[in-house]
Parts: C-alpha cells; sequence; structure tokens
C-alpha cells in the first residue's frame, strides 16, 4: 500500500467513524437527552482517538523505513488495544455519575462497527 492510500485509508476511517459517532449522538441527544449523547460521544472518541493515533504512527513508520514488519503491527494493535482501555477509562471517570450506561455503550459498539465500515468501503471502492 503506498503512502497515500495509506493516508486516505486512516483519514476515511476517521471520518466514517466521526459520521456514525455524531448521528448516534444527535440520535440520542433527540431521543433521551444530553446525558446520554456526551456518554455516546466520550465513549466514541475513546476508540476513534487511539485507532487513528495508531494509524498515523505506522504511517510514519512506513514512511520512514519503507516496511512494517508483522511483529510491528502486533505491537501497535497491543498498543491501540491498552490506549482504548485507557481512554474509556478516562471517559467514565470524566463523565462521573452522570453517565449514561446505554448511550456510552452505543457510542463504543458505534465507533468498532464504524471500522469494520470503514474497512468495507475502502475495499469496495
Amino acid at each position: 500500500m503506498s503512502r497515500r492510500a495509506w493516508a486516505a485509508a486512516v483519514i476515511g476511517t476517521l471520518k466514517i467513524q466521526i459520521l456514525v459517532i455524531g448521528a448516534l449522538s444527535t440520535a440520542f441527544w433527540a431521543v433521551a437527552g444530553t446525558h446520554y449523547a456526551i456518554a455516546c460521544a466520550a465513549s466514541g472518541a475513546a476508540v476513534c482517538i487511539p485507532h487513528f493515533v495508531t494509524g498515523l504512527v505506522l504511517w510514519m513508520r512506513t514512511a520512514l523505513t519503507g516496511h512494517l514488519s508483522a511483529a510491528t503491527l502486533l505491537g501497535s494493535e497491543g498498543m491501540k488495544l491498552l490506549l482504548i482501555i485507557a481512554a474509556l477509562y478516562g471517559a467514565r471517570r470524566w463523565l462521573g455519575p452522570d453517565m449514561m450506561w446505554p448511550g456510552f455503550i452505543a457510542g463504543l459498539i458505534g465507533a468498532l462497527m464504524a471500522q469494520w465500515l470503514s474497512l468495507w468501503v475502502s475495499r469496495n471502492s
């Protein structure tokens, strides 16, 4: 995959995740209220941001070295999972007792499904 294609895939995934999380948060805001929408957006961002950062790091590493090893990919996925867990924990603490679990879980699932959606869109385009 060329540098340009890699960057397009990372940016495309981010755009799809933002659209999905924005749509879910708006739906929660319209139906259930502000606390649900904020919980949805916070958990979506807790997945979205580490995924984007990992993609950029891998893109920069590819730009510098010209290749990626399987160990690098595996290590970056492990690091991404740890960052997501830490970000979800931080979002939970930030939201405090006003957090609404249905919104939080919907944002998490929406962000994870958006990754699969972006893979499907980029593969079929």
